[in-house]
């Protein structure tokens, strides 16, 4: 079957993004686009058929990516993550929207795009600038959207589907155009979101029972990271806020009544110092070992407590190096 020119369009955005989807949706639309986004919201009985019809009835899927935009898609159920795999599912014609401070190598989204999502990152994308959006308009329609598809099935909308996409498609075509300023607007808060991210590397695993030899990978004196996690910087206590930040992969259930369990991450403060009932990461040179536990110094020994009534403390000699390499600041929890 020869390629053919499609003019159906799907937008794809998280609703913090309205005024971007709307400005596109008002742009394609006096350009000749059968365009539908879910402006206004619809009954929770019809949203799931509106939503996925809508996908299937159209030839391109354009997804909006901000900095913040795949956050959520590691939660169960998440639309945004719902739509996409749909439009891979269905051999869409997918169009990311990248706009400022977007990076598909950011550790979020790395972390994110797996499995069937890792399909989006191959997608032809456009990088959109609210300084500059009329001239990505029209690099969107000559370029990405001007292109003959051959290997996409269309399925019309059912009756009742296509009455509800006519009702807000007729309301979303009243409201007064997007102004540039919106956009700008929107581009600050993303470029404010990114600034106050704090990318912490994961440096490896610490057990969180019986020592364990150091795995590999585990240089505490590198902090070269081979994977790393996004927090805010809001989340931590203000003189936490520095670079000397690191992150450990929990392996074990010792600690389990400090709601440290087996799988979770903990955020730690690279520091040689700790007050008795510090949580910390302690490195046991003589034996080339590595625990996580509750510190206590004692009069010719230290005490290493875990948090499990079914385990027992620890005993290190004072003659026996031990070597405190972070405090823990912050948990994240596996979910």
């Amino acid at each position: 079957m020869p390629g053919r020119i499609e003019k159906t369009v799907f937008i794809s955005y998280r609703c913090t993004n309205v005024p971007w989807a709307l400005a596109i949706y008002q742009n394609l639309t006096m350009h000749g686009y059968d365009v539908f986004f879910y402006y206004q919201s619809i009954d929770s009985v019809n949203f799931e058929k509106v939503i996925l019809e809508n996908i299937k009835a159209r030839a391109h899927f354009l997804v909006i990516l901000t900095p913040s935009a795949l956050e959520r898609c590691k939660e169960p159920g998440d639309w945004l993550c719902r739509e996409i795999e749909m439009a891979i599912d269905e051999k869409r014609n997918i169009v990311p929207l990248m706009l400022e401070g977007f990076d598909f190598d950011s550790p979020l989204v790395k972390e994110v795009l797996i499995n069937k999502l890792a399909a989006l990152r191959s997608s032809n994308g456009l990088r959109v600038y609210a300084e500059y959006f009329f001239e990505g308009m029209d690099k969107l329609r000559q370029r990405y959207l001007n292109v003959a598809l051959s290997d996409i099935a269309l399925h019309p909308l059912s009756a009742e589907i296509k009455e509800t996409t006519d009702a807000k498609k007729a309301v979303t075509s009243k409201l007064a155009p997007v102004e540039t300023n919106a956009l700008t607007k929107q581009e600050k808060y993303e470029f404010n979101y990114s600034l106050n991210r704090h990318r912490i590397p994961i440096i490896g695993v610490i057990q969180a029972g019986e020592p364990i030899p150091l795995p590999t990978g585990l240089d505490f004196g590198s902090f070269s990271p081979e994977d790393s996690v996004d927090i805010a910087v809001s989340l931590f206590p203000s003189k936490e806020r520095s670079r000397d930040l690191f992150a450990l992969k929990v392996q074990g259930e010792s600690m389990i009544d400090a709601m440290v369990h087996d799988g979770d991450i903990i955020i730690l403060k690279a520091t040689q110092e700790a007050h008795n009932g510090d949580m910390v990461a302690v490195w046991l040179s003589d034996r080339n070992e590595t625990t996580l536990k509750f510190l206590f110094k004692e009069k010719d020994k230290y005490r290493l407590q875990p948090a499990n009534p079914s385990m027992k403390p620890i005993y290190i000699d004072k003659n026996e190096s031990l070597e405190i390499k972070g405090k823990v600041v912050m948990v994240i929890r596996k979910v």
